[in-house]
């Protein structure tokens, strides 16, 4: 009994001391006109809009009203575009235009 405890106790105490596996990064990134090229053709998606998360990084949403599908790029200044997020079921909201009174 004792060497069967002993060695289970061996075996789960080596395996908690083993180093943990570390995660390998998924990188969805490639050259900006790939991706663009691909996102159009393969989609139907346009770019909807943009704006500048830093400097140095660029935010564009394309998305496609046919398909209701999105895609969210970061840009970088050196033309690699990573796909951060991408889904179903966009809806493209009208724009509203701010009513301003005229005070004459």
């Amino acid at each position: 009994m004792f060497k069967r405890l002993f060695t289970a106790c061996l075996i789960f105490g080596t395996a908690a001391l083993a180093p943990p596996v570390q995660a390998q990064p998924i990188t969805n990134c490639a050259p900006r006109t790939l991706l663009v090229e691909r996102l159009s053709d393969a989609f139907g998606e346009n770019q909807i809009a943009l704006g500048l998360q830093s400097p140095t990084v660029m935010v564009e949403l394309w998305g496609s009203e046919q398909s209701g599908t999105f895609t969210i790029l970061l840009t970088r200044p050196d033309s690699i575009s990573c796909v951060v997020s991408s889904g179903s079921g966009l809806v493209v909201l009208p724009r509203q235009v701010p009513h301003i009174e005229s005070r004459f």
